[in-house]
């Protein structure tokens, strides 16, 4: 009775009289409709939850082969399914993933030459998507000269959002009503008057180019989509049969609820990698924050931080802790002219010895491929430098695109660099080398499909701390809501020495020691790095307690948080549950039943900001306790000092 009424309510409400059509489509658990029309000729949908809007009539607008689509149409509904499936993910947050959904589909019926245009829907309990499905004789052009995919909000939305270009995503967030957005990248987090939250995002992005969101210049409340074009002004270059990347859109009555969400993956296709056993998430070290602080160069000269010797050092204490991997940047020639080898070392390193010492050791060697977004220079080498990896048994690769895309005229984001980005996914996976990528194009759940493609940086990552004024201590409690919504990121945490004053004076880490540590948990990579320098976590007691923290999950759960202000996660590998909380400048204090949570006795390791602890004040002041707990007597107290944290390990008695 519920879903008739929602439906008749919704069509009441926004379809008139002179409405041509309209389809209703459901969640599983029916708290989600979206209703498709064509009305007066022109194709929309809106959507809401819990009898409350989240989308107001959207249309849709297409330019395809010089033809404006979707402008005088019907639709007919061509085909409905259930979807309910259960698969296990090569690593994650969650081992096991359940994909529940009502499938539609639509073909539009319209009097305009090929391509013939259909749209697919999959509405789920914690929101929906849709995309385009062009078709015609197979191998004629597609040119999509426009795309308008229209996302129209209710008065009084707020988002979460960073500004939109075709280069660049890393920027700090800021909050604000819709209104005063220009431009925006995905995943865009909203707050709903209603109370509830929601994301616009895209899924399966391939052979397209990616979309910024634009505000509707005639409605502060309206989005369009907006894709980034060739250098001709074209959006996307194909050949039929073809289909677009996903317009998702999650829904839930909490922020948390977005995060615990696995739509995007669950809209890529199965993993097309046979053999998987290669793929192995792990922590990490690197010859990294030293040349970022400047105590060491990735140019060769004195301070040059890729030696030899230098490396032998940091395998050895990898091996001695337990870490599985180590990244070498400034391994190669030609970075004072950025004009790079991928087959050279520079004279004091021997890449074959160093793979031939950490695989003694156990360590799985990290090859740094910065290419200055010289694609071009980078394609020409890319085959042989991969073969030449794969025998030397190197399996990871952290690949970089600093600066201006060459070939001149295209730029990060569009269907070249698109494309781009996915040959060097499938060619490292004919090598058997996962991948690390800075400067990446945004994730869209491919890692499903790809899973050596196992973390992105694509946000503004930990470096900014060391050469410019520094992320705010906000800016970790509102990537978990945003850009992480997307996949993984490289953040490149675990900053012990927090104000490096014998380096830089002038900079620091505007968070404490205990919240760096605790973003190891915090912000998901299965790649995950510990970051600083290897002499800041010589004997460092914290440093017994941080890496202790794997690198993939089996179970994950928000259990608070507010965008911008804390969030609190609990995540289970195998029997040992690890709680980790991060806050603003104004601190947190919470208390937590987590009885149903964790039904046991257990062991409990607490590493928590200090009585004096802040990170203005005294940053590395920390608490490590060890006790037994029970939480069916007493629940757990989480007192964070201003930008703090806590880290929390529970392994059953």
């Amino acid at each position: 009775m519920k879903i008739i009424f929602l439906s008749a309510l919704l069509a009441a409400l926004v379809f008139a009289q002179n409405a041509d059509q309209s389809f209703t489509m459901h969640s599983p658990d029916g708290r989600v409709v979206v209703i498709l029309s064509a009305r007066q000729g022109k194709l929309e949908y809106q959507t809401a939850m819990d009898e409350t809007a989240v989308l107001l009539p959207s249309v849709l607008n297409m330019v395809v082969n010089n033809h404006r689509h979707f402008q005088d149409c019907r639709i007919n509904l061509q085909d409905q399914s259930a979807i309910d499936e259960t698969w296990q993910a090569v690593w994650g947050q969650r081992s096991t993933i359940r994909h529940r959904a009502n499938r539609y589909l639509f073909e539009i019926l319209e009097n305009l030459p090929e391509p013939h245009l259909s749209v697919e829907f999959q509405v789920a309990d914690d929101g929906f998507a849709f995309r385009f499905l062009f078709d015609g004789p197979g191998g004629d052009s597609l040119l999509i000269a426009d795309e308008q995919t229209g996302f129209a909000l209710p008065e009084g939305t707020t988002a979460w959002w960073t500004e939109g270009d075709y280069n660049s995503y890393e920027r700090l967030y800021r909050h604000t009503p819709i209104g005063k957005i220009d431009s925006a990248h995905t995943p865009l987090t909203l707050e709903l008057p209603s109370g509830k939250f929601a994301a616009i995002h895209e899924a399966a992005l391939l052979d397209y180019a990616a979309f910024v969101l634009r505000r509707d210049k005639t409605n502060p409340n309206r989005l369009f989509t907006d894709l980034e074009p060739w250098p001709d002004g074209m959006k996307v270059k194909a050949i039929l049969p073809h289909r677009s990347p996903w317009r998702m859109v999650q829904i839930a009555d909490t922020p948390g609820g977005l995060i615990e969400s696995d739509m995007v993956q669950n809209l890529n296709e199965p993993c097309r990698i046979e053999d998987t056993s290669w793929i192995k998430p792990m922590r990490y070290l690197g010859i990294w924050w030293g040349l970022h602080i400047g105590k060491e160069t990735w140019f060769e000269g004195r301070k040059l931080g890729a030696t030899n010797e230098n490396t032998r050092a940091y395998i050895d204490f990898a091996a001695k802790h337990g870490i599985e991997g180590l990244l070498v940047e400034g391994w190669n020639v030609d970075w004072k002219n950025w004009n790079f080898n991928f087959l050279k070392e520079n004279n004091r390193y021997s890449l074959p010895a160093m793979a031939a010492y950490a695989r003694e050791k156990g360590i799985t060697l990290i090859v740094h491929n910065e290419t200055a977004a010289d694609v071009t220079n980078y394609e020409r080498q890319i085959e042989d430098a991969y073969r030449w990896y794969e025998t030397l048994g190197l399996q990871a690769i952290k690949s970089g695109y600093v600066g201006t895309i060459k070939p001149f005229g295209f730029t990060h984001h569009g269907q070249f660099m698109v494309n781009h980005y996915q040959r060097v996914v499938e060619l490292a996976a004919r090598h058997r080398i996962m991948l690390d990528v800075h400067e990446p194009i945004k994730p869209t759940g491919l890692s499903r499909t790809w899973p050596n493609m196992m973390t992105r940086e694509g946000h503004q990552g930990n470096e900014y701390n060391a050469w410019s004024s520094g992320n705010p201590p906000d800016h970790t409690t509102i990537l978990p809501f945003t850009r992480m919504l997307a996949g993984p990121l490289d953040h490149t945490p675990g900053i012990f020495d927090i104000t490096f004053d014998r380096y830089k004076k002038e900079n620091q880490v505007h968070t404490t020691l205990v919240h760096q540590a605790a973003l190891t948990v915090i912000l998901y990579s299965p790649m995950q790095m510990f970051a600083d320098l290897i002499e800041n976590y010589q004997e460092h007691p914290a440093f017994d307690v941080m890496k202790q923290v794997p690198a993939t999950w089996d179970e994950s759960h928000v259990l608070a948080g507010v965008i911008g202000d804390f969030i609190v996660l609990a995540r289970r590998s195998g029997s040992r549950w690890f709680i980790a909380a991060v806050c603003d400048e104004n601190g947190y204090r919470g208390e937590f039943d987590l009885q149903n949570l964790l039904p046991g006795k257990y062991r409990m390791v607490s590493l928590v900001d200090g009585p004096k602890a802040g990170y203005a004040t005294d940053p590395t002041d920390y608490r490590i306790t060890t006790n037994n707990y029970n939480p069916a007597l007493l629940p757990l107290t989480l007192d964070l000092k201003p930008g703090g944290g806590a880290l929390i390990i529970l392994s059953e008695n």
